[in-house]
């Protein structure tokens, strides 16, 4: 993820905390959501660094979605 230019990196992750973790506690079917807050950028000789930064990188996870419209034959 990357945050809106007027924020900072403390601003982004606040709000991404405070706010987006109590909205993914609340949607149905989310078994886990992992934020991981970016704190310093490290590189090596062998990956090529990305051409853009990032702040965050969410995972989430969710239970299977059981189908309740027959499929057709």
């Amino acid at each position: 993820m990357q945050r809106k230019p007027e924020l900072t990196h403390e601003e982004f992750v606040n709000h991404w905390f405070k706010i987006h973790g109590a909205l993914a506690r609340k949607v149905p079917g989310v078994r886990r959501y992992m934020q991981n807050h970016i704190r310093e950028i490290s590189s090596r000789a062998d990956i090529p660094d990305l051409d853009m930064e990032i702040d965050g990188i969410a995972v989430c996870s969710l239970s299977p979605i059981r189908m309740t419209v027959p499929l057709p034959n």
